[in-house]
């Protein structure tokens, strides 16, 4: 099923692309927006910015660097406005607030400086708040005005904070005023840059932190160290967190290095994609003796936090070694980061369901959060603490394939917790802020969320939930980089020409799990040459894949892929399709339990002798039906109508090749076996030219043969009235509900009727259910429950 090449998202994106320089969709994004979606200009400012910067994992200057082309428009702007105007503007363009009435006391002017001149063209005003009209021009104004300038803007803030009460917001402004350090700006500082994260604001609280260890000494310093690395951190920019990290651990301070010993772990994992389980033990066996809880408390949160990273990573041995070190930590007290153990997220990802005991409460709830970040800042229980938990329940609830309650549990933690829209300006906080996810914590959200809803084969959903985060969040960070190999590998499933965001994702996320990288491009390939006929191709890849000393990313977060069984039997290979039917049977944990079954009724048609395949096709159609994916049930039943065609079972076979279609376009998935024997022609004609009118044709003809033999007469008919049979005739034959009202003369409503009873009574959803099941003899439906029961 080919799908039309959907038109590019990101004009500018694709364009720094063609150049060479790797920059992230959410990058290229920001930087549009700042530069009035002006495609030279976006190209111009990121050859100036730094490959860290364009890559998303470092900071974006603020402003702007401004280019020649800027200067040129706006130069002239600024120079026909008065000095007052001017003045206006810089405060404005430095402010971190968007109240009017501040703008005005600052610059100790009255409303009309502003709507008296040039700049009311310059400066949009709206129920008591402003916003200068064109962001360029902010950057222009920031960077003609000279450093006496700048101060003395920031100097008015301050002044004007200060009058109003709001002692957080004038240390700012004071401590960009001053040319030296000022000491005691650090702990106002300190607690605005808390607030700022608490409220989800990281990029706002690493600026702040950042300023504030420009000024700390002693114990504020060190403070100021770990917060900035762990804002940055849940900014996304890790190139940053582990710089800044780096520093806080090796700082005289043992209570918060130990504090920042987690977030440093997190930060240098997702920057290198090595977990520092070296340094964290190091550390720990420096200043974990003679120390009280508090520490205690920190190193088992590192420990815990490195052991759910190398879980992440599908490295069992390593996260359950460092998990146990973590269990043995006892601290009296909760400290700032409470012990969150890892038990429920390990078990999850590593070894199939947890246990009740450790992982669910009652009800299916979590107990115990997993550790999937370090805590934003010090609290009971965090929003990271709290999303981490909806996680590691959600992915606990897909693991036994109950999609749609993991998909409850996160769409309410991100209903809680994310964001809407852009981050009030500090000054229309509400004291204390509410708290909400950071860009990290969310990106966490969003990946997962994607991700059960590949498992349950919701393909389009998950891919459009993907490309809608990208442009505004690090989702490359999360899961050793599972959002990115998912992205790409939905594109191939719905044989899609790869997207300008998954290629900036691809090349733009920092250290992606190397293993993982190689086995998902293996199984990439081996998908797309299926798909082109080439089965000895595809196998090939996959007996590579088999070779490999793991199973890379799989292990942990297993993606879509289809039917290696099926591609390495069609292709010869039949001691390796052996192999991997063995370790199906095995009950691989990586598989969920029904897939997993779909999975082995695939693989036995697949590898069945002559005699096998009746009994073999029987028992897998009646499997199809149970497989709570589409995916599945779509490749389920492609497989039931080859074994059929093998039977000399054409109409059946054809049936259920229609009903493989249907789940087709319900996943969004696209046929994986577009070129092979010369019976599919018909099959594959449908497919690629994805039909409506025709598909409908042909199924009606499939419908037409089972009415003649089927209507009315088989057991599932028995309990239908004479009128709800008629219904049924007709709907069989592939008449419409108009048709049928027509036919029948009753209304269309009448009609519908009839047909919901007709549905409730069968127990079919669809049409081409109710097809499907009158084509089929009363006695293979009940040997096929039985077998299915067995």
């Amino acid at each position: 099923m080919r799908r039309p090449a959907r038109q590019d998202e990101n004009a500018s994106l694709a364009d720094l692309l063609a150049t060479g320089m790797l920059v992230a969709p959410d990058v290229c994004d920001l930087l549009e927006n700042r530069l009035g979606r002006d495609a030279a200009s976006v190209r111009e400012v990121a050859t100036r910015l730094t490959d860290g910067q364009r890559r998303g994992v470092a900071a974006l200057p603020d402003p702007l660097p401004v280019t020649p082309a800027q200067s040129e428009v706006y130069d002239p702007v600024i120079e026909r406005l008065t000095d007052i105007e001017r003045s206006i503007l810089l405060i404005a363009a430095v402010s971190v607030v968007d109240r009017t009435d501040v703008l005005l006391e600052a610059a100790s002017a009255g409303m009309d400086a502003i709507i008296g001149g040039d700049l009311a063209r310059h400066l949009r005003l709206v129920s008591g708040r402003f916003a200068i009209a064109d962001p360029r021009l902010r950057a222009v104004a920031h960077e003609r005005a000279d450093l006496g300038e700048r101060t003395a803007a920031h100097a008015a803030l301050a002044r004007t904070h200060a009058r109003r009460g709001q002692r957080l917001l004038s240390a700012w402004h004071a401590a960009l005023s001053t040319l030296e350090g000022d000491e005691t700006l650090a702990p106002p500082l300190i607690e605005l840059a808390r607030d700022a994260l608490v409220a989800g604001d990281a990029r706002w609280a690493f600026a702040v932190a950042r300023e504030s260890a420009s000024h700390a000494t002693g114990a504020d310093l060190a403070r100021a160290l770990r917060l900035a690395g762990t804002a940055a951190l849940h900014a996304g920019w890790v190139e940053d967190a582990a710089a800044w990290l780096s520093r806080s651990v090796d700082s005289d301070d043992d209570v918060e290095a130990a504090r920042g010993l987690a977030s440093y772990a997190t930060a240098v994992t997702l920057s290198s994609g090595v977990v520092p389980e070296d340094e964290v033990l190091s550390f720990a066996a420096d200043v974990e003796a003679g120390h009280g809880s508090d520490i205690q408390a920190s190193i088992a949160a590192a420990l815990d936090a490195t052991a759910a990273l190398f879980a992440e990573r599908g490295d069992a041995g390593c996260a359950e070694r460092t998990r146990k070190r973590a269990s043995s930590h006892d601290p009296v007290g909760p400290g700032p980061f409470p012990v969150r153990p890892s038990a429920a997220w390990c078990d999850a990802l590593l070894a199939g369901l947890p246990s009740t005991d450790s992982a669910a409460g009652d009800h299916g709830r979590m107990r115990r959060p997993m550790h999937v970040l370090p805590a934003a800042s010090p609290g009971v229980e965090s929003v990271a603490d709290r999303c981490a938990r909806a996680i590691t329940e959600a992915v606990v609830l897909a693991r036994s394939e109950n999609f749609d309650a993991a998909r409850v549990v996160l769409s309410r933690a991100a209903r809680r917790f994310a964001p809407t829209g852009a981050f009030p300006s500090p000054g229309s906080r509400e004291a204390p802020p509410r708290p909400r996810a950071t860009p990290l914590v969310e990106a966490h959200l969003v990946v997962a969320h994607a991700l059960v809803d590949a498992w349950s084969g919701r393909f389009d959903a998950a891919a459009t939930e993907l490309a809608d985060a990208a442009v505004r969040l690090p989702i490359g960070l999360p899961f050793a980089g599972a959002g990115v190999a998912l992205a790409r590998r939905l594109e191939v499933l719905m044989d899609l020409p790869a997207s300008t965001t998954t290629e900036a994702l691809s090349v733009a996320t920092p250290a992606l799990e190397r293993e993982g990288e190689i086995v998902d491009g293996l199984i990439d390939a081996a998908i797309r040459r299926r798909r082109d006929g080439d089965m000895l191709g595809a196998a090939s890849r996959l007996a590579i894949v088999s070779t490999r000393p793991s199973p890379g990313r799989a292990a942990s977060f297993p993606l879509p892929e289809g039917d290696r069984v099926v591609v390495l039997a069609r292709a010869g290979m039949l001691d390796r399709a052996e192999d991997e039917l063995g370790r199906l049977h095995r009950a691989d944990p990586h598989v969920f339990p029904f897939a997993r079954l779909g999975l082995i009724a695939r693989a036995e048609l697949a590898t069945s002798t002559v005699s096998e395949l009746p009994g073999r096709a029987v028992a897998a159609e009646a499997i199809a039906g149970r497989l709570p994916s589409p995916f599945d049930r779509a490749m389920t039943n492609r497989a039931v109508s080859e074994a059929l065609y093998e039977l000399d079972d054409a109409r059946r076979a054809r049936l259920a090749q229609v009903a493989s279609l249907e789940h087709l376009r319900e996943s969004g998935a696209a046929e994986l076996d577009q070129a092979g024997d010369d019976r599919f022609d018909l099959d594959r004609a449908v497919t690629r030219r994805a039909s409506g009118t025709l598909i409908a044709r042909v199924a009606q003809d499939m419908r037409d043969v089972a009415a003649e033999d089927h209507a009315g007469e088989e057991p599932w008919a028995r309990d239908l009235t004479t009128r709800e049979r008629e219904v049924a005739g007709l709907v069989i034959r592939g008449r419409s509900n108009r048709e049928v009202a027509a036919a029948l003369h009753v209304a269309v409503r009448t009609v519908e009727v009839h047909l919901g009873h007709v549905f409730a009574k069968t127990g079919v959803r669809s049409r081409t259910e109710l097809s499907f099941l009158a084509s089929r003899p009363s006695e293979t439906v009940r040997r096929a429950v039985g077998d299915s029961s067995t």
